[in-house]
Order: C-alpha cells, then structure tokens, then sequence
C-alpha cells in the first residue's frame, strides 16, 4: 500500500516576489541556478530572529531565497525530529551577507513539518540527490519512519489510527528548487512496508486520518488566507470556534494557500 501527496510551499514564500538582489560571494555562490549543499561554514547560515539552522544541517538556494533542512536527529526548532524546513528568507546584499559568527538573514519561520493524524517523521538518513551544478533543479532527500508527535499521544495514534496496530510507515520527503523559483517544493511519499495493510480508518471511519504540513510561523508574520479570514486570522478563527458543530466536524479556515 503506497499513498503519495504532493506539498507546495507556496504561501509562505509569497513575500519573495520582491525585486531580489544576487547571491554575495559565499562559498562561491552562483549568481543563477539552484544549489544544494551540506553547510560547513557558518557564513552559509541564514541568520534572524527564529533562525535555528546549524553546522551539518541543509542549504538549498537558488538567486532568489535560501532554506535550510534540518540534518536528522533532534530537531533545535519546535519539533521533536529533524529532516524539516526551519529557516528560510529571501536572498540579501550587504548586510544579509553571513560571517564567521553566522548569516545575516532575516528568518522569522520557525518549523514545518509533515503530519498524519498525531505522527510524525523520525528521521534517519538523508541525502543530496542534485546539487544543481548540472543547472537544473536543486534537491534533498531526507527518510524515515513513523513516530509520535509527544509521547502521550503514542497509545492513542496506534489505537486509533492503526486500529490497534502500531505505526509501521515509512516516509520519503523530497525537497526542491528549482533556478528562478520563489517557493521551495516538498514531495512526501508514504509506505507501508509490512504485508499487513493498514486502514487508516480512525473510530472505524467516522474521523478521517488528517495529514498534511504543520506550518509554524510565529508572531513576526503576517498571515494571509484567501477568503473571509484575508489578514484577519487570529479573530476570524476565534468566531468559527464559537460556532457549534457535529462531530467529527472541526472548526477551522480552508483556503487555496497560505501567504
């Protein structure tokens, strides 16, 4: 059994439309294409507020932004496991140049990271499959299994989600850029390697298995949701709480993206 979901992280790099300035001269970056790289010098950092991006995690930039992929292991962000997009910022001169003491972006995102109901992906290995020297796209991959989200909701997800079973599956997460892209692509793939199937048929159907991408942004952005909500999330989402809904029904705002 193989389920394959394509993920656009359009919304949060809407802001990078902006006229751009080309790379500065770090680490030799090219002033076009797409690049991926594991970031052994501090000056390749992005830097800001939020920034949590280290030696030994993943750079991926082209001449407009630049991201960072948290190598696998404990993540230094919001979430517990590595492997998941935690900086990112549009490609700066002069003072957004890094130096020996770290980069001096400008990154107010704090974590995204790949959801199904309460699991997440523990990360084990990861690669570079492109590192865009051949002047196309830029890519990382990164691999791992299922686990829980905090350890209290371990009995619950393997009671409910896998109806008594326990969480087998194995997550493939590509990231990519493409030369002249404004928006960092992620493609994750889930399969299940066991002979045994799983349902995901949570309370025998009546609550759908959620999945999707967690997006963490934190205080410093401003959010925008195509609709009623626009800039006014934060009051929008606390007049939809008060309405009373049947369940498995779940308040909350849908739109085309985030920006």
């Amino acid at each position: 059994m193989r389920y394959r979901k394509l993920f656009l992280l359009f919304g949060l790099f809407s802001l990078f439309t902006l006229p751009l300035s080309l790379f500065s001269a770090c680490e030799e970056r090219p002033a076009v294409g797409a690049r991926a790289l594991t970031i052994t010098q501090r000056e390749s950092l992005i830097g800001g507020p939020m920034a949590a991006g280290n030696l030994g995690d993943f750079l991926i930039e082209n001449e407009k932004i630049r991201a960072i992929i948290s190598r696998p292991g404990i993540s230094e962000a919001f979430g517990f496991f590595g492997g998941n997009l935690m900086d990112a910022d549009r490609v700066r001169a002069g003072i957004g140049q890094g130096n020996s003491t770290g980069g001096g972006g400008f990154d107010t995102l704090v974590e995204f990271f790949p959801l199904f109901f309460l699991s997440v992906v523990d990360t084990q290995s990861a690669e570079i499959l492109q590192d865009g020297r051949d002047g196309k796209e830029a890519k990382i991959r990164i691999t791992g299994q299922g686990a829980s989200f905090i350890a209290l909701t371990e009995q619950l997800n393997n009671l409910i989600t896998f109806m008594g079973g326990k969480n087998r599956l194995q997550f493939t997460m590509e990231y990519s850029l493409s030369p002249g892209q404004n928006y960092v692509r992620l493609d994750t793939t889930i399969s299940n390697p066991q002979e045994q199937g799983y349902s995901f048929e949570t309370f025998g159907g009546i609550v759908p298995a959620v999945n999707g991408i967690v997006g963490l942004f934190g205080k410093r952005n401003t959010l925008f949701i195509p609709g009623i909500a626009g800039y006014n999330i934060r009051f929008s989402l606390e007049e939809i709480f008060k309405t009373k809904l049947n369940a498995p029904a779940i308040p909350g705002l849908i739109g085309d993206f985030v920006g």
